[in-house]
């Protein structure tokens, strides 16, 4: 039943003036505490860093550890969108274009005062995050892993490229790039941009080995900017390659029916863990066990194979396997 009470504010009066009937009811002291922490995320949206989610996160946590039954806390749906409206305060509107984006002064540092904006190039086509301790690191690996990713982009970008090196048998990320552009074009203005940040640094951008995906604009500009370095492709991306040529010739529905389709395509992947100088005998073996079969699509998929992998195979015989699949783990979280 709805309490028949109300109040009305006079100006002439500090206190609220009581109206209508009395009050029919003892306080609700749940609907207090969840309008009180529901004000509390308004407010800490508005003015700390922390995801949205961890900001409900922990007031529901707050709540439930409360005298508040847990089916009576909202759910996160409930008030998300006054949470975003609140956040949106802080900030200025989304730019239109790359050339209005404005980097405000305290985001250009961590929590621990280093700068963490880089680089900012090509009227902001090209903007490099990361800290400078971080960049050093990478300028002393000799080891550095070049990866890619398209579906933690903003919509003003084309990719998040990043930097990553090894330690111990550790690949660790340590730049990232916002990039607008996947051609050769752009990588080398971002690779010279690096060095020349290296050198006002005493440090030299140059590593002795660099993996990364097949990219037809990226190859050529580490083969241009890095001409002493051996470039070898990653063992994730290789495999992906094949996968995407076994669904466009229709072989995915044989994969996980005919257990000879299911071995064949196992095998073409398992060649990069052969020494370099067992791997023709092992393709040889592979084409020979499909005449055996006589199955043209997997023959289509071999002659790929010879076509678009062989010359530029990638070998991991050498590769501790906790690298290999580190280099996989973190390509799939990206």
């Amino acid at each position: 039943m709805r309490c028949p009470g109300r109040l009305h504010p006079l100006d002439n009066f500090s206190e609220p003036m009581p109206r209508g009937c009395a009050h029919s009811h003892p306080p609700d002291v749940e609907d207090g505490m969840i309008r009180q922490a529901v004000s509390r995320m308004r407010e800490r949206a508005a003015t700390e860093n922390h995801s949205i989610q961890q900001i409900y996160q922990e007031e529901a946590n707050w709540l439930s550890s409360s005298a508040v039954a847990s089916a009576m806390v909202p759910v996160l749906h409930s008030v998300d969108t006054s949470l975003y409206r609140a956040r949106r305060q802080r900030f200025p509107p989304l730019p239109s274009s790359r050339a209005e984006i404005v980097i405000p002064h305290s985001l250009h540092f961590t929590e621990s005062g280093e700068n963490f904006v880089l680089l900012q190039l090509q009227n902001n086509d090209i903007i490099a995050f990361g800290m400078l301790s971080d960049f050093d690191t990478l300028c002393n690996a000799t080891h550095v892993y070049m990866d890619r990713t398209f579906d933690a982009c903003p919509q003003l970008y084309r990719q998040l490229f990043t930097l990553h090196a090894f330690f111990e048998e550790r690949q660790v990320p340590l730049l990232y790039v916002l990039m607008n552009s996947k051609e050769r074009v752009a990588y080398i203005s971002l690779f010279d941009a690096l060095k020349d940040l290296a050198i006002t640094r005493g440090q030299q951008f140059s590593p002795q080995l660099i993996l990364s995906d097949f990219e037809s604009g990226l190859i050529p500009a580490i083969q241009a900017e890095f001409p002493e370095a051996h470039h070898q492709g990653c063992y994730f991306h290789f495999t992906q390659a094949i996968w995407k040529t076994v669904q466009h010739l229709g072989l995915a529905q044989h994969y996980t029916e005919d257990r000879f389709v299911q071995v064949t395509i196992r095998r073409l992947m398992a060649l990069g863990f052969l020494p370099i100088e067992d791997v023709r005998f092992g393709l040889e073996l592979i084409r020979v066990s499909l005449m055996e079969q006589e199955f043209v699509d997997m023959g289509h998929l071999l002659e790929y194979f010879q076509r678009q992998c062989l010359h530029r195979f990638v070998n991991v015989f050498k590769f501790p396997m906790v690298t290999v699949f580190k280099e996989v783990s973190l390509s799939m979280q990206m």
